[in-house]
């Protein structure tokens, strides 16, 4: 079970880089909608994962703001998720 716990949270860190990863690619893009579903997605698969495998440790909350900070102005629902999951 261990293994499957740390299996996961490497997959919800991979995940969540990805997810940072490509709102950098398409930041000056006109694809909004696209950029708002793939954060959308990518937060609440990343958070689930960690949920499963114990909690939130001090390097998910990091990733977590290092993606609040990246999201645009423009969206501000995929601002307030990821405020509520920091602050849970």
């Amino acid at each position: 079970m261990v293994q499957i716990k740390r299996a996961s949270m490497n997959l919800a860190n991979i995940y969540m880089k990805r997810v940072t990863l490509e709102l950098e690619s398409i930041r000056n893009s006109d694809r909004e909608s696209s950029q708002e579903s793939l954060l959308l997605q990518g937060v609440h698969f990343a958070y689930r994962a960690h949920q499963f495998a114990g909690g939130l440790d001090s390097e998910t909350l990091c990733a977590f703001e290092e993606i609040r900070q990246r999201v645009p102005g423009h969206l501000g629902g995929s601002r307030e998720l990821l405020a509520g999951i920091a602050s849970s």
